[in-house]
């Protein structure tokens, strides 16, 4: 009762000052605050003005609804209070830290033993700042959290918990799409802990669970008359991303900062502020075409992006990657991942934001960086220090799956390939999306921190015995 109690008050403090003192935006914030404005006030899921009462039915946004109707039953609960938001996001956060830790306690079978693990995710450098923002990640950390929590239980008790394993993983697909990924360490935890034919036994009755109220959400949705597949992408005024300009895009896009350049002005139908990466063109013939191609969709500001201009765009796309396929298929990515997990700009949610956009744009270091850096010391000092915990995070955890493989492997071996198995897929998929963000990489966090920390107790204590048996030794 005393760990988790403090581990919650740990986990929650730095998580409310955070939110309190500076709350934060994104991208995809109007379209939720719609769809809950339409879940509480017309009962119903739309991303029709709330006001209007048009209630246009929809799949749920940019995801499914499971952010909105978080947003709107806080909003009932609380009179429409935005603070209360991210209170409750800071609060759900800490109680899963705070189950965590007693999860820890019951596999490890030792309080002092679960406190390392415990505490490194209550107070992550890169997990205290999601909870400020009106997006999902907040919630999805929370949910993912949960369910880690559950599968270290499953450990203890060698058993697969699976109906909360079931309920967790399907809030967490309600909140992200991309938390389905989820699925892959909980099948290796399936598998760990039991025979095959058990493992398969429980899996599909957990998938079977978890598919249910999916199942329920698609059969409401067609019969609404709606598209058999969930749109994504959907901009304000119900308009949808350019998919061929959203294409050639993403054959040259390698770092989030590229973003607010060629991307952001299309989210918010504001065209004619579109600027481009000089890096993107492959000479002056497709500088040419692009720039006449943005010169004409400059006009559609506040409409949606036109169709003839994005079919164009669409040839583009695919004239660039037919003639470099090695760079696009292999080069380009791995230059996406590097720089997903290994960003030194990025701050990972924290308020300290420097003029990235500038000094990035042509993804180098020049004299404009250092300027920022020598004149916002502290800034630069905290988006130094994010950076460094996560590559220390990932070369630690690397390290330690090699070790996994060794002849003595090392306690905890499950622990480390569950937090292993998600991160690397999560990757991959994101990479596959080109989507960028190194936000989108933390619910990955939590489980890398817990094997981190659980590696490293346990290179501490062999380390403590073998000193013993010297000394031991020695004494004879």
């Amino acid at each position: 009762m005393r760990l988790g109690a403090t581990v919650f008050l740990t986990a929650l403090l730095p998580r409310l000052a955070i939110a309190l003192a500076a709350p934060g935006t994104g991208g995809d914030t109007e379209v939720y605050r719609a769809v809950a404005g339409n879940i509480l006030r017309n009962f119903c899921v739309s991303l029709s003005d709330p006001a209007g009462g048009l209630c246009e039915l929809h799949w749920g946004g940019n995801q499914l609804p499971g952010f909105p109707a978080f947003m709107a039953l806080v909003h009932g609960v609380s009179g429409g209070s935005d603070t209360a938001i991210l209170v409750a996001q800071s609060v759900l956060v800490a109680l899963a830290a705070a189950y965590l830790a007693v999860s820890l306690r019951e596999y490890l079978g030792s309080t002092r033993r679960a406190v390392p693990p415990a505490f490194l995710v209550a107070l992550s450098p890169l997990g205290i700042p999601s909870t400020r923002f009106f997006l999902t990640e907040g919630l999805t950390l929370a949910i993912t959290i949960w369910l880690f929590a559950e599968l270290i239980r499953s450990l203890a008790e060698r058993r697969l918990r699976i109906v909360p394993l079931g309920v967790a993983f399907t809030l967490a697909v309600f909140v992200r799409y991309d938390s389905a990924l989820l699925a892959f360490p909980v099948a290796l935890a399936a598998f760990v802990i039991h025979p095959p034919l058990e493992a398969v036994r429980r899996g599909a009755t957990l998938s079977l669970i978890a598919a249910l109220p999916l199942a329920v959400w698609w059969a409401r949705s067609i019969a609404l008359g709606l598209a058999p597949v969930p749109t994504v992408g959907v901009l304000p005024g119900d308009a949808m991303l350019p998919s061929g300009y959203i294409s050639w895009g993403n054959g040259w896009v390698t770092h989030q900062y590229q973003n607010p350049g060629w991307r952001d002005p299309v989210y918010l139908l504001a065209h004619s502020k579109i600027r481009i990466d000089p890096r993107a063109y492959d000479g002056k013939q497709e500088r040419a075409r692009v720039e006449a191609l943005l010169a004409q969709v400059a006009a559609y500001d506040g409409q949606a992006f036109p169709d003839h201009i994005d079919e164009e765009f669409a040839a583009l796309a695919a004239e660039k990657a037919a003639a470099n396929p090695l760079r696009h298929w292999i080069l380009r990515p791995l230059e996406r991942t590097t720089r997903m997990w290994f960003n030194p700009y990025n701050s990972s949610g924290w308020p300290v934001s420097l003029d990235t956009l500038e000094m990035t744009g042509s993804g180098g270091v020049g004299d404009g960086v250092w300027a920022l850096v020598v004149s916002n010391p502290l800034r630069a000092m905290v988006k130094g220090s994010t950076a460094v915990y996560r590559v220390g995070l990932i070369v630690a955890g690397l390290s330690l799956l090699v070790w996994s493989l060794s002849r003595a492997p090392p306690p905890f071996r499950a622990v480390i390939w569950l937090a292993a198995l998600y991160a690397a897929s999560k990757t991959v998929f994101l990479n596959a999306l080109v989507l960028v963000e190194s936000r989108y990489l933390i619910g990955t966090v939590p489980m890398l921190e817990v094997a981190v920390a659980l590696g490293v107790s346990a290179l501490w204590i062999q380390r403590r015995r073998r000193r013993r048996c010297r000394l031991a030794t020695a004494a004879r």
